[in-house]
């Protein structure tokens, strides 16, 4: 499980819990083959502005993602294979309010995702 986002700070969002709601995004869903889909996640974090894959194994993979003025944000995806979707989370580790930063990199990261995985004919 991926750890909840601050119920009463705003600096994050994740899809595997729906409250409080202005934390949730949805999950990408319809994955049907995970190492793939990982593999473009990967793809897709390496070409963020200041985003790194520091962590990856089979179901999870974590990337860290610093601010111009050196916040640091986890960035992580779980795998959910009874789902068929991948939990999605970006959180600020410090602070009361991102400003909408994280929300905005999950739009993108999904955005890209899809465009990705087009290219390379599937999931």
């Amino acid at each position: 499980m991926l750890k909840p986002c601050d119920p009463i700070a705003r600096t994050g969002v994740c899809s595997e819990y729906r409250w409080p709601v202005w934390n949730y995004v949805r999950p990408l869903r319809g994955i049907q083959d995970f190492a793939a889909a990982f593999d473009v996640l990967e793809a897709v974090l390496s070409r963020l502005p200041r985003t790194q894959v520091v962590s990856r194994d089979g179901s999870y993979l974590h990337a860290l993602a610093r601010s111009p003025k050196g916040y640091i944000d986890d960035v992580e995806f779980l795998a959910a294979p009874a789902e068929r979707a991948i939990h999605m989370r970006s959180a600020a580790r410090s602070g009361v309010f991102d400003f909408g930063v994280n929300r905005r990199r999950i739009r993108r990261v999904r955005r890209m995702f899809r465009a990705e995985t087009a290219r390379r004919g599937g999931r």
